[in-house]
């Protein structure tokens, strides 16, 4: 057995080995065994002792089976498996990028209109001190949302706990309609 069995399966096959003799079943086992020409297979290993009228060991019966197939067809599904995987999780990290960027390009093109648009009313003649002031509010506004975005983000990627707190309904319908109004404008 240790000449023809694989390092790492030699000590659960003496374990068996040892049950067998003592007359105790094992359940079905697949070990690395070395073929004659000195490839590496998998066999599944079923044996079962025989046994005397009184109990006492005469002999093991031991159906072997290859399974190498199996074995390679299940090792490349779980290759497989673990790509999948590496691509589902690229392709959520693209969208989450998507998103993220999206959440805050909202506000912070909102901010660069509302800047224009005030540089736009201090320069005209005569300025119009009360629309630039306006403007300038909601372009501040505007760059907070976009720094709210990014702390909740941190705040996600940190594991902090959520900021469970009551807030006015009208001034998230004010936010969302803000943030939506480029697009609103532009469709």
């Amino acid at each position: 057995v240790e000449e023809v069995v694989d390092r790492e399966d030699q000590p659960a096959v003496a374990r068996r080995r040892q049950d067998l003799l003592s007359g105790r079943p094992v359940p079905p086992m697949e070990s690395r065994v070395r073929a004659a020409d000195g490839h590496m297979v998998w066999l599944e290993s079923r044996p079962s002792p025989i046994l005397d009228d009184q109990g006492k060991l005469l002999g093991v019966v031991n159906v072997m089976r290859d399974v190498t197939d199996r074995k390679t067809a299940e090792n490349a599904l779980q290759a497989l498996n673990l790509e999948l995987r590496r691509v589902a999780r690229a392709s959520a990290l693209g969208a989450f990028t998507s998103s993220l960027a999206h959440e805050i390009n909202q506000p912070l093109a909102a901010a660069a209109v509302n800047g224009e648009a005030a540089l736009r009313w201090l320069s005209a003649e005569p300025a119009n001190y009360d629309r630039g002031l306006q403007a300038t509010r909601r372009a501040v506004e505007a760059v907070r949302r976009a720094a709210d975005v990014v702390g909740r983000l941190r705040a996600l990627v940190t594991k902090e706990e959520p900021n469970r707190a009551p807030f006015d309904v009208h001034d998230a319908v004010g936010e969302v309609l803000a943030l939506t109004a480029l697009e609103a404008e532009r469709s």
